[in-house]
């Protein structure tokens, strides 16, 4: 766990956007940003796996 995120995840941040709490994703490739909003932490935790999943070559090895 990140000690230095709000979430307590990497790659995940909360805002607030329309008075509610989201989820913001962002997985940087090769300086080009990939990413999206979610409305609850499980959901942003199972886009980040995906993203990381399609453009970080080799990481469903680790």
């Amino acid at each position: 766990m990140s000690r230095n995120s709000a979430t307590g995840y990497r790659n995940i941040s909360a805002t607030h956007r329309y008075g509610r709490l989201q989820y913001r994703v962002s997985v940087v490739y090769q300086r080009h940003q990939h990413g999206g909003l979610c409305d609850t932490l499980e959901e942003a935790i199972e886009l980040r796996e995906e993203l990381r999943r399609q453009w970080w070559p080799g990481y469903d090895e680790k």
